[in-house]
């Protein structure tokens, strides 16, 4: 007889290590088995409750006639062949929960006994209640710190492997703004009895972990339903999130630590920023990442010029923030080095100047020292060389050059201030080098009241040779175009006689020298008369005649340069009875000679461009004065008082700048020749620099491109005073001397420049004139 017992279903809550946590439904069906009459033990087949199981009661109806028993035993365990049950004695309505509970397999078995085999015991109905065991549990994840206190929440999802329908998986959430204070968990109605069920995502999160406040710390909690036997599992859990709102553009401050190559950029802390983009107008510049808010760009910077700069912030998703206002900045100018001056006739000062590495737009201001070294300005200009007009004859100047700073067309940095420089005082003649862009200088004649002006109207170029046209008062009188060593008479005072001869002894592309003689009066017909130049008449191919005019003087054959300072001189001159050869346009201490074509003459030494004036004299009196035109160069020294005219020389580097390459450390000044000399040491490089940063690096190439000057290594600049104890030598000399005292002493053997600690790195080329400054002490032995 078999027995249905109720279908029961119970929740149980557990942790199974490594499992998921599963809910079992399970039907609990009845179970009777019955016994064998026979006399002995019955032992029922193993049975399975599918799953861990709840055990309650077990019960049987039997008949045991006097002298008869029954013993019920029961075993129950997890092995298919319960080997790992134990034998345990029941009664009829034992409570089989405890030491039963959690098995999924049982077994019972019937001993009977008989003292009377007239009577038998007998079981009926055994049935045994179980319900199989339903098992979840939470697992609840480590806080986690998005590092952003304004994180959006947006999405949950996941995988999972269910392997019935009887075993779930669930998720909460809940967020913390510091990590110690939390909401409530909730599901998506953000309550706590509900749950995330859906794990592709399709639930919508609630809003309180949605709008973006307070939910910097996250953490969830799965709930794991097994049935007993089937195991679920998640794995992969994605909690997408929207990252916040990029950084806010950050604002560029002040600029520090600005230098004549250097600029240093600050900006505001910007939050929620990883780290800033900085870009930059810099040459050669790519964009740079720091975590810092300041940048200092130290490299590729040339001065007083205009470097832009923007900074772009980048947070932890990699979101930028818009560029910041785009911020500019001026790099100081250098100070201009190696002022000159030359006096340029009574009252006009020729001034030149080493630009130092200025870009060509620095405006400069030239100014004056007076008595009192008092600064008047004298004129600006964005050229590294100037005409001063409208000084006093016979007056002794100073000058200083200031690089205006592009950052607010005020701030300067002055130059030292130029040797002193006299103007001439009035004398027979006045030699003048100006530009058409020049105001007219003034110039008068000894002797004489009257106070004229010249000034370069225009320059032309006539074949390949520039002319210039003069504008004379206090008359005017225009000379018309004018060549290197030709020569015109006029008329200033407007007397009807030529008072004044004009003598052009030179014109490049961009100024004229010139000089202007008194020619002496005598009577009328003096001055009508004077010699001219031969014409030179050329027969043409169809058999016309043209007439070209000779230059007056020329100077070895119309060579440009020369390295001997005795020169040939031809004349192309008619009606001559005399002449007089000077190098000097005032022609002191010459006297007349006879008039012959060819003959030899003394240039002045030192390298330069030397003028060589002739006076030729009619038989009847008339004068003109022509001048010939050479350069000599290979000379030891320079020589201050050459015309200093700037020549159209094309190079492919910019003139008057130190060099190097990048695979040499010799560092190479080129000259206004477009020629290279070598610096022998720091000490004469910083004679005309001011530091390191000044030397441009180029190739190999362009450096080979250059040729060497002819004097190929540089000395210390004549306008640096020499310290006490400054070893010194020329460059045709090995004597090497020491200043002491104001005084230059030979030391006469290399024994006793040893024996002195003495080292020959240290020794200074200097020139003559350098050399000729210091009188020449004891020796030293």
């Amino acid at each position: 007889m078999y027995y249905q017992k109720q279908k029961t279903i119970q929740l149980f809550s557990n942790i199974i290590a490594g499992c998921v946590f599963v809910l079992c439904l399970v039907f609990v069906p009845n179970i009777a088995h019955a016994a064998d009459p026979a006399s002995g033990t019955y032992t029922s087949d193993i049975k399975d409750a599918g799953a861990p199981s709840q055990f309650g009661d077990i019960t049987w109806n039997d008949t045991t006639p006097a002298g008869t028993t029954i013993t019920m035993e029961m075993r129950a365990g997890n092995s298919s062949d319960l080997s790992d049950g134990v034998w345990t004695t029941t009664t009829k309505g034992y409570d089989l929960g405890v030491g039963f509970d959690g098995m999924r397999y049982y077994q019972y078995r019937i001993t009977f006994a008989t003292d009377n085999g007239d009577f038998v015991p007998s079981v009926e109905d055994v049935s045994i209640e179980w319900t199989t065991q339903t098992l979840s549990a939470s697992l609840i994840s480590t806080a986690f710190d998005s590092g952003e206190a304004n994180i959006i929440l947006n999405n949950l999802s996941w995988t999972e492997d269910l392997p019935d329908e009887t075993t779930d998986v669930q998720l909460q959430l809940r967020t913390s703004p510091d990590g110690a204070t939390w909401t409530d968990w909730m599901g998506p109605d953000g309550m706590s009895d509900t749950y995330f069920t859906d794990n592709t995502g399709g639930e919508t999160l609630p809003e309180s972990i949605t709008d973006a406040t307070d939910d910097e710390w996250i953490q969830y909690q799965v709930i794991l339903t097994s049935n007993g036997s089937a195991t679920p599992s998640i794995s992969s859990l994605t909690l997408a999130m929207n990252p916040p709102a990029p950084p806010g553009a950050p604002v560029i401050g002040d600029f520090t630590d600005v230098t004549t190559s250097t600029i240093t950029l600050n900006w505001g802390t910007v939050t929620d920023t990883v780290y800033y983009i900085v870009s930059s107008t810099v040459p050669d510049f790519t964009s740079v990442t720091t975590t810092e808010i300041t940048y200092t760009f130290d490299s590729g910077l040339e001065p007083n010029t205009r470097y832009y700069y923007e900074v772009v912030a980048r947070d932890q998703y990699v979101q930028d923030s818009a560029t910041s206002t785009q911020r500019s900045k001026y790099t100081n100018p250098n100070t201009p080095l190696a002022v000159s001056a030359t006096a340029n006739g009574q009252t006009s000062v020729n001034l030149t100047w080493s630009a130092n590495s200025n870009p060509s737009d620095t405006v400069y201001k030239i100014y004056s020292l007076d008595s009192s070294n008092n600064s008047v300005l004298r004129g600006s200009t964005t050229s590294t060389s100037y005409t001063v007009t409208g000084l006093t004859s016979g007056t002794s100047y100073t000058f200083t050059i200031r690089a205006i700073y592009n950052a607010d067309n005020t701030s300067y940095e002055e130059s030292d201030a130029s040797s002193s420089i006299t103007t001439a005082v009035p004398a027979k003649a006045v030699s003048l080098t100006l530009t058409p862009t020049s105001a007219p200088t003034s110039f008068s004649f000894s002797g004489s009241t009257e106070t004229h002006t010249a000034e370069v109207s225009a320059i032309t170029q006539v074949g390949d040779v520039y002319k210039a046209s003069l504008t004379l008062h206090s008359t005017q009188v225009d000379t018309g175009p004018l060549g290197p060593g030709e020569g015109v008479n006029v008329d200033l005072d407007g007397n009807g006689s030529n008072e004044t001869g004009v003598t052009m002894n030179s014109v490049t592309a961009s100024s004229a020298n010139f000089t202007l003689s008194a020619i002496p009066q005598g009577s009328g017909g003096l001055f009508t008369n004077p010699p001219t130049i031969t014409n030179n008449n050329i027969q043409g191919t169809d058999n016309t005649t043209s007439t070209e005019k000779l230059k007056a003087v020329v100077i070895n054959n119309g060579a440009k340069t020369t390295n001997k300072q005795i020169v040939t001189l031809n004349f192309n001159i008619q009606n001559a009875k005399q002449m007089a050869i000077s190098n000097d346009p005032e022609f002191e201490n010459t006297s007349y000679q006879p008039y012959q074509s060819q003959t030899s003459w003394t240039i002045t030494e030192g390298n330069g461009t030397k003028i060589v004036y002739v006076r030729f004299r009619s038989a009847e009196g008339g004068t003109i004065t022509y001048s010939g035109l050479i350069t000599l160069t290979e000379q030891i020294t320079d020589d201050p008082n050459s015309i200093n005219l700037e020549e159209n020389i094309m190079c492919s580097l910019e003139k008057e700048q130190a060099y190097k390459t990048n695979k040499n450390n010799s560092v190479y000044y080129l000259t206004k020749q477009c020629t290279k000399r070598a610096f022998p040491n720091p000490q004469v490089y910083f004679s005309y620099f001011s530091n390191w940063n000044q030397v441009k690096v180029i190739t190999t190439e362009e450096l080979n491109k250059i040729k060497d000057d002819s004097n190929y290594l540089m000395i210390l600049n004549p306008i640096i005073d020499l310290k006490e104890n400054t070893l010194i030598k020329t460059i045709d000399n090995p004597k090497v001397y020491v200043i002491q005292n104001n005084e230059r002493h030979w030391i006469k053997t290399e024994e006793t420049f040893n024996n002195l600690n003495y080292h020959w790195n240290e020794v200074v080329t200097v020139g003559d004139d350098v050399l000729g400054k210091y009188l020449e002490g004891d020796d030293i032995e």
